[in-house]
């Protein structure tokens, strides 16, 4: 079985979603880097494209954006956003920024169905500096349970959907910027039955929702999530315990997904910001931070309780 892959690429004001192999492929990618968000595919996928090669379809979008798309049960899900922030040569009106998700056929690239979310115009970024330029406001991937969809917008708030494109539920997690102005971008993930949101640039939060209801079950809130663009992912530590593992500058956080409180921290890894997201391998869990801060790589193994810098960190 050959695992349909996607790219989405933005150029101005023009979108376009292509895919590459043929659409036998079956095997579902349901949020960001994947289903253990680590990247990796289960069946092969082209590693060579152009406009000519491995191309089977190219759909455009209503607007621009840099979230990844998803792939769930023949369904291609993306999100993007119009209006305002383009591009740096045609900036628009805030006033004007309106937030789209879209579901695309798998099999052709056609799309099934579009729903425009308003924007919180008053608290967004302006499109300035060197953040939102880059990366614009539809910078979350969706995450998918196979049954609903779960688009996190920043400060346009996290969104519900069935697959039919039929808003289930909206909550807001907060309106606040990154101290540097750069925007929001980390990805949501699905765990039993919560939304873990991670609202670092709107509330130095990570939120689990009720996924039926988007009822808080707990918010985990601390400042030093400031400067943090890290999706989370699920370490199960043994058949009762499951850790949210988050990086926040220098330091590793493992999260208690029934009670929202710290599991386990670890410092050591640098750097004065998180741009990444931890992986695992054979129980031990890699994270690395690089770029213009500084920084560095670390390994821990899973598990452990309160401060593992001295237990579980295997090297940095």
């Amino acid at each position: 079985m050959t695992r349909t892959s996607i790219r989405c690429f933005s150029c101005a004001a023009l979108l376009s979603l292509i895919t590459l192999s043929f659409a036998n492929g079956q095997d579902d990618w349901p949020r960001f880097r994947g289903a253990e968000g680590n990247g990796i595919s289960e069946s092969s996928a082209p590693t060579e494209w152009g406009p000519d090669k491995n191309i089977q379809w190219k759909t455009e979008l209503p607007g621009a954006g840099c979230s990844s798309p998803i792939v769930v049960g023949g369904k291609v899900f993306v999100t993007c956003y119009s209006g305002y922030g383009e591009s740096r040569d045609n900036v628009g009106k805030k006033e004007d920024l309106k937030r789209h998700v879209v579901c695309i056929n798998q099999a052709d690239g056609k799309e099934m169905w579009s729903k425009t979310i308003e924007s919180d115009v008053e608290n967004e970024d302006d499109f300035s500096g060197i953040g939102v330029t880059a990366h614009g406001y539809a910078s979350h991937t969706p995450v998918c349970d196979g049954e609903n969809l779960f688009v996190f917008f920043g400060k346009g708030g996290v969104v519900a959907f069935d697959l039919e494109g039929n808003e289930l539920w909206k909550k807001k997690v907060g309106d606040g910027s990154d101290s540097r102005k750069w925007g929001s971008a980390a990805s949501p993930i699905v765990h039993d039955d919560l939304v873990i949101v991670p609202a670092l640039a709107e509330s130095r939060s990570v939120y689990g929702l009720d996924k039926k209801t988007g009822e808080q079950k707990w918010v985990c809130e601390s400042k030093a999530m400031d400067n943090t663009w890290s999706t989370p992912m699920v370490v199960d530590v043994d058949d009762s315990r499951s850790d949210i593992v988050i990086g926040v500058p220098d330091e590793l956080w493992a999260i208690n997904p029934k009670t929202g409180k710290l599991s386990w921290a670890a410092s050591g890894v640098g750097g004065e910001g998180f741009y990444t997201s931890a992986v695992q391998s054979e129980g031990i869990i890699y994270a690395s931070v690089g770029g213009r801060t500084g920084g560095g790589s670390i390994a821990i193994r899973k598990g452990g309780k309160k401060d593992v810098t001295e237990s579980h960190v295997a090297w940095n």
